[in-house]
């Protein structure tokens, strides 16, 4: 049974450029009870021509994780630690930059040359302290690795659950279970989600984007 919970704070969006020029809707400003959440960006959706596609030239991070989600388009990725991979539909591209990496996100070459839509997420993940130097990391999960758990009947994509740790394929130093109940109760209220430890990310994404619209 849902129950109707006050909403705390409303943090309105706003548009910002990043990269090479590309646009993305982003929170004003991430308070305290969106921790370990530094940013959430929402790429798109837009539809690109072609040759118009635009991504993210070399650029570092330090000290935190980033996890993209893309639900539209075809991107490429090359890091300084040496590891390249693509991004497709429904993967998952998580890097940690630990003690620092520098890293390009770009169109695909052949989404550059036919142009189409781009639409996902990418959510920077805090890294506790006593992990912020480690060594950086990357991984890439295609769609047809993610974990998928039934839950009345109706499948749900897990990208960043803990429910399912056993067959978890991501690696990572942060995780929901590092927060207290009270300040998922608090995240939720902020974005007017009822969130859990068993929220899953395909409702999250949903959700989002509902809460994002409406900003």
């Amino acid at each position: 049974m849902r129950t109707t919970r006050s909403v705390t704070e409303i943090v309105p969006t706003h548009i910002v450029r990043e990269g090479g020029g590309f646009k993305v809707r982003r929170p004003y400003r991430m308070g305290r009870v969106l921790s370990p959440f530094l940013l959430i960006d929402e790429m798109g959706p837009v539809d690109y021509g072609p040759g118009e596609a635009l991504g993210a030239p070399w650029h570092p991070h330090r000290g935190f994780e980033t996890v993209t989600y893309l639900l539209d388009g075809r991107m490429r990725h090359e890091d300084s630690a040496g590891n390249s991979g693509e991004l497709n539909p429904g993967d998952v591209q998580w890097m940690t930059a630990g003690r620092g990496i520098i890293h390009c996100e770009e169109p695909h070459e052949e989404f550059l040359k036919t142009g189409g839509r781009t639409h996902g997420f990418q959510i920077w993940v805090n890294l506790p302290s006593s992990h912020k130097m480690m060594e950086p990391r990357y991984q890439e999960v295609p769609s047809t690795e993610s974990p998928i758990v039934d839950e009345d009947t109706t499948n749900y994509e897990e990208v960043i659950e803990e429910e399912l740790v056993e067959t978890f394929p991501y690696e990572s130093d942060v995780s929901f279970h590092d927060m207290s109940k009270k300040e998922l109760e608090e995240y939720g209220r902020t974005v007017g989600i009822e969130l859990d430890r068993r929220h899953s990310h395909k409702r999250l994404v949903r959700e989002l984007e509902e809460y994002l619209a409406d900003s």
